[in-house]
Formats: C-alpha cells, sequence, structure tokens
C-alpha cells in the first residue's frame, strides 16, 4: 500500500513583490491573519542610486506602532552602489496579522526583499 501524502505544515516563500520604501513609514508586509504566525527568513535592502540613504525597519504587534519599542534596524545606512545589506531577521516569528513596518531617508532609492515561512493553522 502506497503511503499517502503528508499534508504540508509551513509555506516559505518571497513573502512581498519587491518594491521601494517611501520617506515615511509605511507597511511593508502584513502576516497572514489565516495562518498562525511567520518566522522571517530574509530581509535585503538594496540601493540602486549613487547617492547613500538610510533605512529603518519595525516589527510592529497587531494594534501597535512603530517606535524605539519594536525598532529592529534604526537609520541604517544602505550604500549607494547596489550592493545588498541584509537585515538580521532570522528567527523572528511574527504573530498572525502583525506587520513590518519601514522608511526611507529618500524615497524610491531602496528597495526591500523580504522572505519567510508561514506556519500553516
Amino acid at each position: 500500500m502506497a503511503a499517502s501524502a503528508t499534508p504540508t505544515q509551513n509555506d516559505p516563500k518571497r513573502l512581498v513583490t519587491a518594491a521601494q520604501l517611501g520617506s515615511s513609514n509605511g507597511t511593508l508586509y502584513t502576516a497572514a491573519s489565516s495562518e498562525r504566525g511567520t518566522r522571517l527568513t530574509a530581509l535585503v535592502l538594496v540601493n540602486d542610486t549613487t547617492t547613500s540613504a538610510t533605512a529603518t525597519i519595525y516589527i510592529v504587534e497587531t494594534g501597535g506602532t512603530a517606535g524605539v519599542a519594536n525598532i529592529i534596524a534604526n537609520a541604517v545606512t544602505i550604500p549607494g552602489d547596489g550592493f545588498p545589506v541584509h537585515i538580521d531577521v532570522r528567527g523572528i516569528i511574527m504573530n498572525a496579522s502583525d506587520t513590518i513596518q519601514g522608511l526611507a531617508s529618500a524615497a524610491s532609492q531602496i528597495t526591500y526583499h523580504i522572505c519567510g515561512i508561514e506556519m500553516k493553522a
């Protein structure tokens, strides 16, 4: 008798389509409300201009606001040469509906990429 397939319990994926940070704080990713949460695996920032800029990133609990209590990268300089800067988010667990928020010192200059594993309910 053939073994039955085991259902997938986790779904590793690119969590967002790459986009650019704005100069005011905005939501970059919201953990799915229908899942148990999200384990982050990568957050990469790339500046494709010739001028460096800074980026600030927050992990915000549902209903909370971005601030010093939930900052994970504070005004990190992203060089203006296209070299990727990896923000260490490995192992950060987000609960359902928590958000990643962020901003840059200059709009439309820093592209972000976020990957993780959505944990199935």
